[in-house]
């Protein structure tokens, strides 16, 4: 099996022999899309991959998802206003905890360059955030009614918030350093009303990004913890490499 992670400034193909992971990244250098692809898939015949994508997302509750493709355009194209007029092709993951599905897009040149490269592949396109989505929305333990998840990145926090079972926010937000991360935490959860005294605050991804910001959210929330994939998924070559991004491998150790 083959997994090909598309990052905001970076593109990562994974791959499984005898069940030891093998991580190819490369930086994505504006114009040379399709020239890593090439790379990568010149190395290769794969007949499934799975392609995680790094992006805007959106939820919507299952019973008012419609099935026409045009109307999950409309509704994903209404909740963004992007800087560029590329056209998107929009997809959606199913998150059963929440009877909802997450909509997201990945922009045409970028899933036509995937198709052409991996022609001989049965492809399937799914969002980065699906599975932290399905894993994060499946923990509620029927003790706190809140909690909150910061998923740390290269340059971005991706935030999920639950009120008991339900999302209160899913967002990603950029950030340049540490302070900003904090202060963007700090800021929704006023926003939300969420008590920082109480409120537990589960920090993951990145361990560098990760330690520090427990480090420095701690000096305002009492309940702040750095989850890492080995005390989420026990010892493997999946959770204890450092170089695999966390999604991915929540992605392939959730569907195992």
């Amino acid at each position: 099996m083959y997994y090909l992670h598309i990052d905001d400034l970076r593109v990562s193909l994974l791959s499984q022999a005898d069940t030891q992971p093998n991580l190819v990244g490369r930086n994505i250098i504006p114009g040379a899309f399709a020239e890593v692809l090439a790379d990568f898939s010149s190395a290769f015949r794969a007949k499934q991959l799975d392609v995680l994508v790094s992006g805007p997302t959106t939820i919507v509750p299952t019973a008012e998802l419609n099935v026409a493709p045009e109307k999950q355009d409309l509704i994903f194209n209404s909740c963004f206003n992007f800087l560029d007029n590329s056209p998107r092709r929009v997809f959606f993951d199913e998150i059963p905890a929440l009877h909802s599905h997450l909509l997201f897009a990945v922009k045409d040149n970028v899933c036509n360059e995937i198709i052409e490269q991996f022609s001989e592949a049965e492809i399937r396109f799914t969002s980065a955030l699906t599975p932290l989505l399905r894993y994060f929305s499946d923990q509620y333990d029927g003790k706190r009614r809140f909690r909150v998840y910061l998923n740390c990145r290269y340059r971005f926090i991706d935030v999920f918030a639950f009120d008991g079972r339900q999302l209160v926010v899913l967002n990603s937000f950029p950030v340049n350093a540490v302070s900003d991360a904090v202060y963007y935490t700090l800021s929704f959860s006023k926003v939300v009303g969420l008590d920082v005294a109480t409120v537990p605050y589960y920090v993951v991804g990145d361990h560098t990004m990760s330690k520090t910001i427990v480090e420095q959210l701690s000096a305002f929330a009492h309940n702040v913890c750095m989850k890492t994939l080995e005390e989420e998924f026990g010892t493997s070559p999946l959770t204890t490499n450092p170089e695999i991004p966390y999604a991915l491998s929540a992605h392939i150790l959730c569907a195992s």
